[in-house]
């Protein structure tokens, strides 16, 4: 392998991993823009999240800071309502009246995906993934709860306050699903006054890594076709000459 075609894959390879890395105590924001209706989905660790949304974790955990799956099996909305109780999502300046379908909770070594409304409804709806018994910290476990409002948020900015600013400039992942079913993914922080805006994306704002990364990966391709072409014609200069 040529210098040029290592050194392409290592700046790639970083480039990855650089874009995927995510802390342990990151957001990840999921909103469903449907025609009439609005989805919106939250999901961190557990303490991290309540922490967020300055609400204590009574309303979903013992009293020591554990959580009993079985209790999770008889509706979690109430305690979902009151996670969200404190914390203000607008759609196009205006209060969204964001209902909860569901609060639920899984161990963090066994964190569901949250990519798609399907998987983010999957994660809410859950609550059979622990025997009865099972115990088990807030620290060590991943919340998602997910909310409901008939506000049609089409091509509208969408903006969440959350009440402790202590968490300005953390680390959130966005994924936003149009009313086709696109979904566009970005990264960015929370501003100082710990407000998060989910304006509507477009192809333009494609992050720069992943531009680089294409154009890295075009590159690459590019390397392997000459190199290939080049021995192809070495061999074949080397069959002539024996001819």
């Amino acid at each position: 392998m040529s210098r040029g075609l290592r050194s392409l894959l290592l700046v790639a390879a970083t480039l990855v991993g650089l874009g995927t890395k995510a802390n342990a105590q990151d957001l990840t924001v999921l909103i469903n823009r449907s025609e009439g209706a609005t989805e919106l989905f939250l999901a961190a660790r557990a303490d991290v999240l309540f922490d967020m949304m300055r609400t204590s974790p009574t309303i979903f955990a013992t009293k020591n800071g554990a959580v009993d799956f079985a209790k999770l099996r008889y509706g979690t909305f109430e305690a979902g309502d009151e996670l969200l109780a404190r914390t203000s999502v607008l759609i196009a300046g205006e209060d969204a009246g964001f209902e909860a379908m569901s609060l639920m909770a899984h161990p963090l070594e066994e964190k569901l995906p949250m990519r798609t409304p399907m998987e983010a409804l999957i994660a809410i709806g859950i609550c059979t993934g622990q025997p009865s018994g099972t115990f088990i910290s807030i620290d060590g476990l991943q919340a998602y709860a997910g909310y409901f409002t008939d506000v049609d948020a089409r091509g509208a900015s969408v903006s969440i306050q959350f009440p402790y600013t202590r968490h300005a400039e953390q680390l959130v992942t966005v994924h936003d699903v149009s009313n086709s079913g696109q979904i566009t993914s970005y990264q960015t922080k929370l501003g100082p006054n710990g407000t998060l805006m989910l304006n509507r994306q477009t192809d333009a704002g494609m992050p720069f890594a992943f531009l680089i990364i294409c154009v890295l990966l075009i590159s690459l391709a590019g390397l392997i076709w000459r190199a290939k072409r080049s021995n192809f014609l070495a061999t074949s200069m080397g069959l002539m000459k024996h001819t």
